[in-house]
């Protein structure tokens, strides 16, 4: 490191409660950066926190995280971060400096990050010129976090969303929130739990467990869960009515399938949302797609993005969470009107020779286990 850098700059690991003053500091923090969120994190990750000095002020943060890959070797993630400004070419280089010396003495062998830089590709030339590797990828999801996310910055319910709502309620659904001072909390934490389960086996996918739900809560005092419930006596008293006046065979199947539900309330759709300072972001959500007719996961979403405004009204934005660049998953958050915010690519700072013996196993883990297997 060039001798004027370390005259001028300086770091410290820093683990103070007020880390994240520090952090609230910079544009596009993030709550991946909180220290909430290495507690969240941990014991699977360990956890530094780093704070960069222009002699005796702060212009940088870095929330890392550790975790080892195999034989005592590990890695370090920084999830949108480090926060800094990227324009001083000075600075970005004393950064990635530091990062390379913190590396090595977590016996790391290399560094990944996800910059907060949004719809700005141009920050890729500065980071190969400091010796970054960039990881280009095709799809939003390819990439830990995904490229492209759907953020409410202003939410304005469209005419046909306000109908479906209508609609929605008249079949007797309505939502409950874990804030509510009345609200049972273990239930929703159990039914919003049982949907996501319903999701994972729906979509083949891997989600959360109840537990690490549970810390989410705990450590970002006002996120909530969302959870909508059809009122089954209410729905079944309406389908017997319309059932006597149409004879309609629609109203007869679902009352069959209303009256073999054992619960009073009956769960259909729920989202987790946490706020961060001057953000929110829903990041998970769960389904019961037996009730789809009932619209309750646009329910749901409307209802938690309401609610997060209302919790705090100076929020810049909620983070809907990502989306490709088509497909339902665009075509369902497009109901709520979002700004796509795209995500730079991330890239990898090498430590070790090791760094490229990982990415080549890593590119070829299927060709690997089936040698290995044979």
């Amino acid at each position: 490191m060039k001798e004027g850098l370390q005259m001028k700059y300086s770091y410290s690991y820093y683990n103070e409660e007020d880390f994240d003053t520090y952090v609230k500091q910079f544009d596009n923090y993030s709550l991946l950066q909180s220290r909430e969120w290495a507690a969240v994190k941990s014991p699977i990750w360990e956890n530094k926190k780093i704070l960069f000095y222009e002699d005796e002020k702060v212009v940088g943060t870095a929330l890392i995280l550790i975790r080892e890959i195999a034989f005592h070797k590990n890695f370090i993630y920084i999830p949108y971060g480090p926060l800094f400004d990227y324009s001083n070419k000075e600075l970005f280089i004393y950064v990635t400096e530091s990062l390379k010396k913190i590396a090595k003495e977590n016996k790391a062998i290399f560094v990944k990050v996800v910059p907060p830089v949004f719809n700005d590709e141009s920050i890729s030339y500065d980071f190969k010129n400091n010796g970054w590797v960039e990881n280009v990828t095709e799809k939003s999801f390819d990439s830990i976090q995904p490229k492209l996310n759907a953020v409410i910055k202003d939410f304005k319910m469209s005419k046909r969303m306000k109908q479906e709502r209508r609609t929605t309620e008249n079949k007797n659904v309505r939502s409950v929130y874990s804030i509510d001072t009345e609200a049972p909390f273990e239930t929703l934490l159990h039914d919003f739990y049982s949907l996501t389960k319903l999701t994972e086996k729906r979509q083949g996918i891997k989600l959360r467990n109840k537990d690490y739900f549970r810390q989410l809560l705990y450590r970002y005092p006002n996120s909530f869960i969302t959870v909508s419930y059809i009122d089954k006596e209410k729905q079944i008293a309406k389908l017997n009515e319309e059932y006597n006046k149409s004879n309609s065979e629609k109203a007869k199947q679902e009352l069959e399938k209303l009256k073999h539900i054992q619960v009073k309330n009956i769960p259909v759709s729920g989202t987790l949302t946490v706020i961060y300072g001057d953000t929110a972001e829903l990041l998970y959500a769960g389904f019961d797609d037996k009730f789809k007719s009932y619209n309750s996961a646009s329910y749901s979403w409307s209802n938690s993005i309401m609610k997060a405004f209302e919790i705090n009204p100076n929020l810049k934005y909620v983070n809907l969470g990502g989306v490709e660049n088509d497909g339902h998953l665009l075509n369902f958050k497009k109901k709520f009107h979002p700004e796509i915010r795209t995500s730079c690519n991330e890239f990898d700072l090498p430590i070790s020779p090791l760094y490229y013996l990982f990415k080549f196993a890593l590119k070829h883990k299927k060709l690997i286990l089936k040698f290995i297997k044979k």
